[in-house]
């Protein structure tokens, strides 16, 4: 038998978390920071700190195309595997370089 309890405690907490935008705004600055130091070629939004509240999170926003639409990508003549390629390179280095992860991918 295995007791949930304390992954349920702990999830319970970090959902607590992710629902202060507050925080949320804070780990995005980070991670743009951070990726930026990495030379990792990705493209943050940047948080609006003065409209942000623990209720609401404001970022500027990019123009782009859905990862979802690997066929608009195509017409874009995006180099998927190069996409791929930098996606993961973003997401290592938040994972192994910073330890500071943003699993917001939209």
């Amino acid at each position: 038998d295995f007791d949930f309890r304390p992954l349920i405690k702990e999830a319970n907490s970090e959902h607590a978390k992710e629902l202060d935008f507050t925080t949320e705004a804070a780990n995005l600055t980070d991670v743009s920071s951070n990726l930026k130091t990495s030379a990792v070629n990705a493209v943050l939004p940047e948080v609006i700190p003065s409209l942000t509240t623990r209720r609401c999170l404001v970022m500027r926003f990019e123009e782009g195309t859905s990862l979802k639409d690997a066929e608009k990508l195509r017409s874009a003549n995006i180099d998927l595997k190069l996409l791929l390629f930098r996606i993961c390179e973003a997401w290592a280095a938040q994972m192994f370089v910073h330890g500071t992860f943003n699993c917001d991918p939209h």
